[in-house]
């Protein structure tokens, strides 16, 4: 058999003349779908800033401000959550959480039981300790104090009972 077409083979036949077909209308699917053959990345970032057109046509300037209100609020939030969640050791020592001591005392393996117990001290210069004894110790050459005198010194210039092991 052979074939017969209606045209001759050096006519152009790549564009049709046909008003139906020239002007196309193109499957807009919502949800999950997607046009096939068309990668589904692009057509996810060309909905996306569809709609955020859209969206944005859509409000109006009090809907606008409000939005830069919210978004003013979370990041003043986020930022002091980061400003408090900040380590200890960039800490000054009035704004030590009980949390940041908590941590403190995890890191230098301190353990404790009992009531009332003061927070330790952090370095020698923080300390209530006299000048005249800070001078000996520096002397001495004791740099940093060892976890039992963390916490055992601010316990004992209470004059409270201890027991270090």
């Amino acid at each position: 058999r052979k074939f017969i077409f209606d045209w001759d083979n050096t006519d152009d036949t790549s564009t049709d003349y046909n008003p139906i077909y020239s002007d196309r209308h193109y499957a807009q699917f919502f949800g999950r779908g997607g046009i096939g053959g068309v990668d589904i990345k692009t057509q996810k970032k060309e909905q996306t800033a569809f709609y955020g057109d859209l969206l944005e046509r859509r409000r109006t300037d009090l809907e606008k401000e409000q939005e830069k209100n919210r978004l003013k609020k979370m990041q003043k939030k986020e930022d002091k959550q980061r400003f408090d969640d900040r380590h200890w050791t960039d800490k000054d020592l009035d704004n030590m959480t009980e949390r940041d001591w908590r941590i403190f005392r995890e890191d230098y393996n301190i353990a404790i039981k009992g009531g009332n117990i003061p927070h330790p001290i952090r370095s020698w210069k923080e300390s209530i300790i006299p000048g005249e004894i800070l001078d000996i110790i520096d002397k001495v050459g004791y740099k940093e104090p060892s976890p039992i005198q963390r916490q055992a010194i601010p316990i004992g210039l209470l004059n409270r009972d201890i027991i270090g092991v």
